[in-house]
């Protein structure tokens, strides 16, 4: 599911938040971003989604960026190519990210979205009230797994191509930490919005919550999200796609059908089959997605005849 606010609808939305919070005075100073010299960076604007939702580049849940492992079975990467979808085309260089790295990133974002960004302009916010955003507790080791995710997100190093949009650097660009308070100040590279561009999708967070420690599902989840209409899929390339680690597709097979299960459980899904090895479900649609087919079924009547090439290549094989 794409969506691309226009400018005008997305500043008006801004400056009607901006205004409540005036009228309301709730002002978060903990969460928040820091203000620089307009004229020393570039503004760019992140899409705005709505409080219960997370907005993820639809690349990074069409692949094994943030892949559906335990994080005991984390890898370090090389300048290793990362199974993707067809038109996404990744490089990853770093420790392995799994869908933990995933809940404090899309929070970031999250944060972030509010707010233009700039080269210079730093996020903050405070320990306590990340963990409690990420529904985590807020024990000395729940601070300790933070300051460890956020490091591990500022040392991995992405070349991702979606379509005619590239980006390269790192997930985060870093930041400092306050030890006596847990306060953080983060930069977010803006050029990150060109994956924006590229397409994103909204995650409905309480689903992804209710999914915790279910690494697969979590990953499931977000794959289904990014698609209206799911095709149909095989096992092994799920296998793929997820960054499975399991030495048994059988074994695998087994965790996928379960984590399928789990997500008719909460929703997501209202049926799911594996015949002749492809996996097949229906899903309940969003009003977003219901529109996009709709305007996605209005451009194929339009079409001449002969239609158009497919917009995405269902299999990748890397070489």
């Amino acid at each position: 599911m794409s969506d691309k606010p226009s400018t005008s609808r997305l500043a008006e939305r801004i400056r009607q938040v901006q205004e409540k919070n005036t009228r309301k005075g709730k002002s978060k100073p903990s969460t928040d971003v820091a203000s620089s010299d307009a004229q020393s960076g570039t503004p760019l604007q992140l899409p705005f989604w709505p409080e219960a939702t997370r907005g993820v580049p639809s690349g990074f849940l069409r692949s094994a960026l943030f892949a559906g492992i335990q994080s005991k079975d984390r890898r370090f990467l090389k300048d290793e190519v990362i199974e993707a979808v067809g038109g996404v085309e990744i490089r990853f260089r770093g420790e392995q990210l799994d869908q933990t790295d995933l809940d404090v990133w899309e929070a970031v974002l999250h944060l972030a979205r509010i707010n233009q960004l700039s080269t210079k302009d730093r996020l903050r916010f405070n320990a306590h009230g990340m963990l409690k955003m990420l529904d985590r507790s807020t024990g000395g080791d729940q601070h300790d797994w933070l300051k460890t995710t956020l490091l591990r997100l500022t040392g991995a190093i992405l070349d991702i191509k979606v379509g005619t949009q590239a980006y390269f650097g790192p997930m985060l660009e870093g930041g400092t930490r306050d030890e006596a308070t847990d306060e953080y100040e983060i930069w977010v590279n803006p050029k990150i919005r060109a994956l924006y561009e590229a397409g994103w999708t909204q995650i409905n967070n309480d689903q992804r919550n209710a999914l915790r420690r279910k690494p697969l599902a979590q990953w499931l989840h977000g794959w289904y999200s990014s698609h209206a209409a799911p095709y149909p899929i095989s096992v092994e390339t799920f296998y793929k796609l997820s960054g499975s680690t399991n030495k048994q597709m059988a074994g695998y097979k087994r965790l996928l059908m379960q984590a399928h299960d789990d997500l008719v459980a909460i929703g997501v899904l209202t049926s799911w089959e594996i015949k002749n090895r492809l996996v097949a479900v229906s899903k309940p649609q969003t009003p977003s997605q219901k529109r996009f087919l709709e305007r996605k079924s209005q451009r194929a009547d339009d079409e001449p005849e002969g239609g158009r090439q497919a917009e995405f290549i269902i299999e990748h094989q890397p070489e």
